[in-house]
């Protein structure tokens, strides 16, 4: 297995081309999520080496804070990244850089046993775990949602539940709980995914098993599962139980609108359509611009490539009545099963809304797991199943073409591995630096405690939303270097009074809201009153960002309003100039020492 991980380290390498020679500055990544990924590995551990519960933050939203049961906050990657951390010295792109490769190799790995566990071709499944790790789905999530990315215990918990189903192995079963575990802890959904899975496999065995006369097996069984659901809940209570309470303690923004789902939904036809990765490889930054698209967007690359499809059709047609009928049937639901949930709540043929219900719609209906936002994520467990039906098809042409001959399946597996390798192909990617103005650091070497205002300003997230969105990410990444409380933030889930709480604040509602007709209001221009706010909360410094991390410009230089923050910052509040740089400004506020 040591060398299957080599293979899939050294596929992760060419898949992510030059990222190799670029680990320690630069990243694949959207100046946006990616902030708040690599604040959330630096908080977690900030958080556990001061002995404090790293699922509450004040260090953003000040001087409210936040609880973040229901942010994005992927503790156990962050909690992985710890060691990284300490040995690159704090080098965040670094440790996120080799965890993006490791964990693509591992996926790889993940999806390679399963194929060999559920067809024992050997060199076949290389292909299955190919298709798993790489798929072009997965490859756009690397650019800033490594949540998504982290899909390494899926394949490995499928493996070790059927290992379970057929041995009753306490082991497996004890993998399988520790596995559901992390996938709680990491992100909801994906355990919500392979709780589905699991629920298809029991229900597939269990009608085999009454098929053939032995129902009381399927009771056994049930039994069985209790002490790995038992371990499961206690490892995921920790989480689970202050999570809803947050949910049902009110105050938190957390139902989704319907037409989310709906504007999120790929279309059909995104299946077949190439990803925008393919070719150059260069990645466009459409997060904004094609937010909604049916295809090829961030949320919408759904190709699933024309070789494995037509070798999942021949596995379908070829396997489905042998002796391997019932693992072929059983694999091409699941694949049906997550495709069709992905596509949303209704059905979009070429961009043309049909009208027609799809599965997904019966999911919303669930309360909590009905919540999800963008239904193509759901595709990643039909990746998996789509790599085991691959690998039957390889092993088909392998005995037609080979029969018995001695190299035949190495070489088979090879070319048609490399004809998944085409239509999965993605360098060179799209690759950037991220450099935060020089004085963030400056005032990480300053002790007391005070407080930073970012401007452009925000307080984010994925539901609401009080000023400039990018600067609401910015302050997340700056807050790393700095290390002082930001009063923006990007933060997954907060309550709506602490986001909206910034626009009733005289001068930071003007500071958040720069291109809004409405301001600035009579309390904005009051000097005394945003003096006194400015004081009361402790920021000592500003910094205008005229571009972000990455280089773009921010609204502060596209709608030419500089001139006008500094102005106000120096005649209404009181500032003085703190420096600049190339692409900021600083400014101090002398009645905070």
């Amino acid at each position: 297995m040591l060398l299957v991980f080599l293979f899939f380290s050294g596929l992760a390498i060419v898949q992510t081309w030059p990222l190799a020679l670029h680990m320690s500055d630069h990243a694949i990544a959207w100046p946006g999520d990616s902030y708040v990924m690599w604040w959330n590995m630096a908080w977690v551990k900030e958080s556990l080496f001061s002995l404090s519960n790293p699922f509450h933050t004040d260090s953003l939203y000040y001087p409210q804070g936040t609880d973040l049961y229901l942010h994005t906050l992927t503790p156990v990657n962050a909690v992985l990244s710890i060691p990284l951390q300490v040995i690159t010295g704090g080098n965040l792109l670094l440790t996120w850089n080799i965890m993006a490769l490791t964990f693509l190799a591992l996926s790889g790995t993940g999806g390679y046993a399963l194929s060999y566990h559920v067809t024992r071709e050997r060199w076949m499944s290389l292909v299955g775990g190919f298709i798993f790790a790489f798929s072009p789905f997965v490859m756009m999530q690397l650019h800033g949602h490594f949540h998504i990315a982290t899909t390494w215990p899926i394949p490995f918990f499928a493996l070790f539940l059927l290992r379970f189903f057929e041995s009753r192995s306490k082991t497996d079963l004890m993998l399988v709980a520790i596995l559901a575990a992390i996938l709680t802890w990491n992100w909801f959904e994906f355990a919500i995914d392979i709780g589905l899975f699991a629920l298809l496999a029991f229900s597939s065995w269990a009608l085999i098993r009454t098929r053939d006369g032995q129902g009381k097996e399927v009771i056994s069984l049930a039994k069985s599962l209790l002490p790995g659901v038992a371990l499961w809940t206690l490892l995921s209570a920790p989480i689970l139980i202050p999570t809803a309470l947050a949910v049902y303690g009110g105050g938190y923004t957390v139902t989704i609108d319907a037409a989310e789902a709906i504007r999120y939904s790929p279309d059909l036809f995104a299946y077949v359509l190439p990803s925008p990765l393919w070719g150059p490889g260069e990645y466009s930054n459409n997060y904004f611009s094609g937010g909604s698209s049916r295809a090829g967007s961030m949320e919408t690359t759904m190709f699933l490539g024309l070789f494995p499809l037509l070798l999942s059709i021949l596995a379908f047609v070829h396997c489905r009545k042998g002796a391997l009928g019932s693992r072929v049937w059983f694999w091409s639901a699941v694949f049906v099963f997550f495709a069709l949930l992905a596509l949303g709540p209704r059905l979009f043929v070429l961009g043309v809304d049909t009208g027609i219900p799809m599965p997904f719609r019966l999911l919303q209906e669930i309360p909590l797991i009905g919540e999800r936002r963008v239904p193509g994520r759901m595709i990643v467990v039909g990746t998996l199943a789509l790599g085991v039906l691959s690998t039957f098809g390889a092993s088909v042409i392998a005995r037609k073409l080979g029969g018995s001959a001695r190299y035949a399946a190495p070489i088979i597996g090879c070319l048609v591995l490399a004809a998944v390798f085409v239509e999965y192909w993605n360098p060179p990617v799209n690759l950037a630096s991220y450099d935060t103005p020089a004085v963030y650091t400056a005032i990480g070497r300053e002790s007391g405690d005070f407080s930073v205002l970012d401007l452009p300003l925000g307080r984010v997230t994925g539901n609401v939303r009080q000023g400039n969105a990018i600067g609401g990410a910015l302050a997340d990444y700056a807050q790393i270097v700095h290390g002082k409380s930001a009063v923006g933030g990007y933060i997954s889930r907060a309550k709506t009074e602490d986001v909206e709480w910034l626009a009733e604040q005289p001068g930071l509602g003007y500071l958040s809201c720069l291109d809004c007709t409405a301001y600035p209001r009579d309390v904005d221009l009051n000097g005394q009153l945003v003096r006194e706010v400015f004081t009361e909360l402790r920021i000592k410094y500003v910094v205008v960002n005229l571009v972000t991390f990455e280089g773009d410009p921010t609204i502060i230089t596209t709608e030419g309003l500089s001139s006008e923050i500094e102005a106000y910052l120096t005649e209404t509040v009181g500032l003085t100039g703190a420096g600049s740089g190339d692409g900021w400004l600083a400014y101090r506020n002398p009645d905070v020492e």
